[in-house]
C-alpha cells in the first residue's frame, strides 16, 4: 500500500496535481489548545444514497487523500491542528482550496477549512478546475466517499441545466478529482449540507458573469458557501513560483475579473520559459467565483496560507514523506484563502 501512494503521490505532483508543530509554531495559546480539543471531537459525515440512487463513484482515493476511513480521520486532524489562521472580520462567503495529493497541499488547505469548522448552510457550491476542459454540472444524486454518501442538491442542478447555461457532460466528471478532493476536509468540519458540483473549463472565458447569473438565480434564497477548487502556478521552480504567484493574489484581491485574467495572461507570457504554465489552474472557476461572490456581498479577498509543493514537503518529518523528496527545480503552488463580507 505504501509503495501505491509513493507512486501515486509523485504522479500528482506531476500531472495537476505534516504532523506536529509548522516550523517556528510557538506554544499554543487557549484558544488554539481549544481548537485543538475540538479537532479532536470531529467525525466524518456522510448519509446512506440507498439502492436505487444515482452515485457518482469516487476515482481519486489511494493518492489524493486515505481511503481508509481511519487513516484519513488521523490526517485531517494533524493538519487542522496544526493550521493556525487568522480569523477575518465580516462573514465567510467562498473559500479557495488546493486540489493536489494530500502530502502536497493539506498543510495549505486546513487553514481555510479550519475557520469553517461547526458551520451551518443550506449549500456549498463547488467550483472547480475542469481538467477535461469541460463545464459541466453533476446530475448525480450523491458523491459516494469511503466513509458515506454526499448529498447533492438535484433541485438546483436541474435548475441551472434548464437555464441553458449549464449542462451535463458525463466525461467532465468521470475522473475528475477537483470536486472529489474538497469532500474530506468539507464532510470532517461541517454536516447536513448538500454539495452543487461543478466543474468549470476553458469555454467558460467570456462567460463567466452570465454563468454566475445562472448560479445566482439557482441558488437565490439559500444559505451558500462557495469552494473554489484550484492549484496556481505549473511546474516552475520554487523562486520563480513564489514571486508570480505573489503578484497574481495580489490581484485577486482586487475582485476585478478583467484584471485577473489580464495579470494571469501576462505572468504565463513572461515567465514561460521559467516552465510557468499557468498561475492558476482553474482560473475560469475562480473568475466565476468573483462574479458570483461579489453579487452575494463580498467584499474582501484574504490570503490565510501560500505555498508550494516543495514547501510543504519539506515541512514533513521524513518518515511522512513516502520518500518523496522535496524540489525545488519544479513546483505546484498553493493557496488557502478566503471571501469575506460585511
Amino acid at each position: 500500500m505504501r509503495q501505491v501512494c509513493v507512486a501515486v503521490a509523485l504522479l500528482l505532483l506531476f500531472g495537476c496535481g505534516q504532523s506536529g508543530k509548522e516550523p517556528g509554531q510557538s506554544a499554543k495559546t487557549g484558544q488554539q489548545k481549544k481548537q485543538s480539543k475540538d479537532v479532536k471531537e470531529l467525525k466524518l459525515w456522510g448519509v446512506s444514497a440507498g439502492l436505487d440512487a444515482s452515485v457518482r463513484p469516487p476515482c481519486a482515493t489511494a493518492g489524493f487523500y486515505p481511503p481508509d476511513p481511519k487513516a484519513l480521520k488521523d490526517e485531517l486532524r494533524k493538519y487542522l491542528t496544526a493550521a493556525n489562521p487568522q480569523k477575518p472580520d465580516g462573514t465567510i462567503l467562498g473559500i479557495v482550496s488546493p486540489h493536489a495529493g494530500f502530502l502536497f497541499c493539506w498543510r495549505t488547505a486546513a487553514y481555510a477549512y479550519k475557520l469553517l469548522m461547526g458551520k451551518k448552510l443550506d449549500l456549498v457550491l463547488i467550483l472547480s478546475t475542469a481538467h477535461t476542459g469541460i463545464t459541466s454540472v453533476c446530475d448525480a444524486a450523491f458523491y459516494r466517499m469511503p466513509w458515506g454518501d454526499v448529498p447533492v442538491a438535484t433541485d438546483v442542478v436541474k435548475a441551472l441545466t434548464k437555464s441553458g447555461k449549464f449542462r451535463y457532460a458525463p466525461t467532465a466528471h468521470e475522473r475528475e478529482h477537483g470536486v472529489e478532493t474538497q469532500l474530506p476536509f468539507l464532510c470532517f468540519v461541517m454536516s447536513d449540507f448538500k454539495i452543487v458540483p461543478v466543474v468549470v473549463g476553458a469555454n467558460a472565458n467570456g462567460k463567466e458573469k452570465t454563468l454566475a447569473e445562472a448560479l445566482l438565480n439557482a441558488t437565490k434564497g439559500k444559505n451558500v458557501l462557495v469552494v473554489v477548487s484550484t492549484d496556481l502556478t505549473h511546474y516552475p521552480d520554487h523562486e520563480t513560483a513564489k514571486r508570480v504567484e505573489e503578484e497574481f493574489l495580489e490581484c485577486v484581491k482586487t475582485l476585478d475579473i478583467g484584471k485577473i485574467k489580464e495579470a494571469s495572461a501576462r505572468l504565463v507570457k513572461k515567465n514561460a520559459e521559467r516552465g510557468v504554465e499557468c498561475v492558476a489552474c482553474g482560473l475560469e472557476a475562480l473568475c466565476v467565483a468573483v462574479e458570483y461572490l461579489k453579487a452575494r456581498g463580498a467584499k474582501k479577498f484574504l490570503v490565510l496560507h501560500h505555498a508550494d509543493s516543495y514547501e510543504n514537503i519539506k515541512a514533513l518529518p521524513s518518515k511522512e514523506r513516502y520518500g518523496i523528496k522535496p524540489d525545488k527545480s519544479r513546483v505546484v503552488g498553493y493557496a488557502s484563502c478566503v471571501f469575506v463580507g460585511d
